[in-house]
């Protein structure tokens, strides 16, 4: 895949977002027992949280969602599988340094349930590194299961906004 193909665009588009992380795909590799079902599933307009579609050749490939907590933004990855592989690889990496140079952000964190390897290996792949378990924090399954906690951190040559 030419890497110039790849681009990140913010959006507020719910219909298309909605689409993405409603996916039979990916819904129930996203979703907990207590998310809606994917039909249920509504994304407010007034949400606060920061919306960025990873697009391949101008076709939308995943989104990526952010819940901003003061200079903390903690993400969560929705990707279609024909993304899977260097697309995502290249994309992660451009969605971190996009985050430095248009956001207030300071460190970018995430939680992959223990048992998710394809995205706790696809996190550490995009520079995530771990800094703790959190305990019987996901349940999926009715079962409860540890999520890792992993952490990127602002490089000091990135741009401050």
């Amino acid at each position: 895949m030419d890497a110039h193909l790849i681009s990140l665009e913010p959006s507020r588009d719910f219909v298309l977002i909605r689409s993405i992380l409603t996916d039979p795909r990916i819904y129930g590799h996203v979703a907990c027992d207590s998310c809606p079902s994917p039909r249920d599933f509504h994304i407010q307009e007034d949400t606060p949280h920061l919306f960025v579609l990873l697009r391949v050749g101008g076709k939308t490939q995943g989104v990526w969602m952010f819940e901003k907590r003061g200079t903390e933004y903690e993400v969560h990855t929705a990707l279609k599988r024909e993304a899977y592989g260097g697309v995502a690889h290249e994309g992660a990496l451009r969605m971190a340094e996009w985050l430095w140079n248009n956001t207030d952000c300071e460190r970018l964190t995430t939680r992959v349930p223990v048992q998710n390897r394809l995205a706790l290996a696809f996190a550490k792949a995009a520079g995530m590194k771990e800094y703790g378990i959190s305990e019987k924090s996901f349940l999926k399954n009715h079962i409860m299961h540890d999520q890792v906690l992993l952490a990127l951190d602002r490089p000091e040559v990135a741009v401050r906004r």
